[in-house]
């Protein structure tokens, strides 16, 4: 392995930035690989052609360095941006996160906020991430049991059985779920009730005791249900 350093001209947010450390490696086959970081000094703005304000340009220096951990504060204090209605700052919140373990714990506690915005927003982070990958861990059922329990909004209540209809369901988690279940069967939302049904229908899917008053449920709504509600039960 032969090394050795040079100066490079590197390109930050579309300007040269010339004084970059640069360690070169060639490789068994003889090709150059260059390592790129940043001197222990600051770089100098005298060095870009055109001239930076400060702030722009430790904005610039600043997305080379590592994200910080995403605490439960800074998580709630993002969704606090939401409106309720555009997801631009929810869209932007997932690309931040990985989605694991730690940031679906941490996404539910945040749900469990006062603020109605930060309970829909961070919901239907749980409903995005629950779409594309299931994720269960110990206790999570549980969790989303006691906030469908709490919800008054019927938004934070949709996303939570949009989550629960795609869970796997644990025999311990069974009867509480249940009965909440039955309960959200004659909320007054539509959507509700539609995926309440949905949600029953994935605990008798998994749990064969239960298939006998999922049909009665069908067969109720099927007649007296509206179209939301019926076109849940043909999906």
């Amino acid at each position: 392995m032969v090394e050795g350093r040079h100066l490079a001209t590197v390109r930050i947010c579309g300007r040269d930035c010339r004084g970059l450390a640069v360690d070169s490696t060639l490789d068994s086959l003889g090709n150059s690989v260059d390592h790129y970081r940043l001197p222990a000094y600051s770089i100098d703005r005298r060095h870009f052609r055109q001239p930076a304000e400060p702030r722009q340009f430790s904005k610039r220096v600043s997305i080379m360095s590592r994200e910080p951990t995403w605490s439960k504060s800074r998580v709630t204090q993002a969704l606090m941006e939401f409106d309720g209605k555009r997801t631009a700052v929810l869209d932007q919140l997932i690309a931040s996160l990985d989605r694991n373990k730690e940031t679906v714990t941490l996404m539910l506690d945040v749900a469990d906020h006062r603020e109605t915005n930060v309970q829909v927003g961070a919901t239907w982070i749980l409903k995005r991430w629950f779409k594309n990958e299931q994720l269960l861990f110990d206790g999570m059922t549980s969790k989303c049991t006691k906030l469908l329990m709490k919800a008054k909004h019927w938004e934070v209540r949709l996303h939570l059985l949009q989550v629960v209809a795609l869970m796997h369901i644990p025999a311990e988690a069974l009867s509480g779920l249940k009965n909440l279940l039955t309960d959200l069967l004659q909320d007054e939302n539509k959507l509700v009730r539609a995926w309440s049904l949905s949600a029953f229908a994935t605990l008798a899917d998994q749990h064969p005791k239960l298939r006998g008053q999922a049909r009665s449920e069908m067969k109720t709504a099927e007649i007296d249900g509206p179209a939301s509600v019926r076109a849940r039960i043909r999906q």
